[in-house]
């Protein structure tokens, strides 16, 4: 250690020069590396996405599940109900439109999603729906449809040959 010097800032300047030599044989004994540091960083920051993504996984629910939670955000698969009019306005709500949802137990309600209508809505298999129940209304704000795939039509006409 230097001589001490004088002044208000004497000690805390002994005290950084201390520290200084303890840091600098601290890391001659562990030697970390650069690239050391960036792999536990970069898995740091993987675990954390993955910790984030495991609250957002959630099971399906029917429309009797969500009669229970008023209010609460839920996600609905089904198709959408034969015969029934699909209601869109793009002059008066080009963000809203409404239709008819059967879900996994056969039970039909009214669903009012407020997002762009899906183009070819009324030849999805299937429809996924995040929202709240209101009585006996679905108001969706978020909407997922599942195409029917051509490989599956492929199939189907080559069984028809």
């Amino acid at each position: 250690m230097k001589a001490v010097r004088t002044g208000n800032n004497a000690f805390f300047i002994a005290c950084a020069e201390h520290f200084k030599v303890i840091l600098h044989s601290s890391v001659k004994r562990y030697h970390v590396k650069k690239s050391h540091i960036l792999i536990l960083l970069f898995v740091a920051v993987a675990i954390g996405v993955v910790a984030s993504q495991l609250g957002n996984v959630s099971s399906y629910a029917d429309f009797a599940e969500a009669e229970k939670k008023p209010g609460e955000d839920v996600r609905i698969k089904g198709v959408l109900a034969q015969g029934k009019e699909i209601v869109y306005n793009p002059q008066q709500d080009a963000n809203a439109f409404t239709f008819y949802l059967v879900d996994k137990n056969g039970v039909e309600k009214k669903v009012i999603c407020f997002k762009e209508k899906p183009r070819d809505i009324e030849k999805v298999d299937e429809i996924v729906l995040t929202g709240t129940m209101k009585e006996d209304v679905f108001y969706a704000h978020d909407i997922l449809v599942k195409c029917p795939s051509k490989y599956a039509q492929e199939e189907i006409e080559k069984a028809d040959i």
